[in-house]
């Protein structure tokens, strides 16, 4: 049930948030953030890393909500991507400790669990993915309209 609560949560903020004019410029990074994010936890997951609970539908152990919900965090990581360079660095590292707080209250309520695992290795791992996905916004000129 959590998986879905966040899932639900992730979809909710990006449709109050993102003008809806903006969804057509935003889908395909909503697309790679799928794609990168199960990528890189499936990996970790094979390695015996971390692992989930109740991950019931679930995608290579990934559960299914939680991956979806990647979709909409895409969308929002990109749409709030600051124009500025001062500010880029700061966003990177403020919006991966956000996907850590979520993490770790995740941790505490039993649905992740660690294996051969730590926070600090998943903040690492937030900013790099998150890295990655703002990477392929600039490649593919994903990025926010002029409103």
């Amino acid at each position: 049930m959590g998986w879905i609560i966040m899932c639900a949560i992730a979809f909710l903020l990006v449709f109050i948030f993102i003008p809806f004019h903006q969804y057509k410029s935003l889908y395909p990074i909503g697309l790679i953030s799928l794609a990168i994010l199960y990528m890189i936890d499936s990996t970790f997951i094979e390695l015996k890393a971390f692992s989930y609970s109740f991950a019931n539908p679930k995608l290579s152990g990934l559960p299914t909500f939680y991956w979806l919900s990647g979709f909409a965090g895409g969308l929002l990581l990109v749409y709030y991507y600051p124009l500025h360079k001062k500010w880029q660095l700061s966003y990177l590292l403020f919006v991966s400790l956000l996907l850590l707080i979520l993490e770790f209250i995740m941790y505490k309520l039993r649905y992740f669990h660690y294996h051969k695992w730590s926070l600090a290795q998943s903040y690492f791992l937030n900013i790099l993915g998150f890295a990655v996905v703002l990477w392929f916004s600039h490649f593919f000129s994903i990025f926010k309209k002029d409103s």
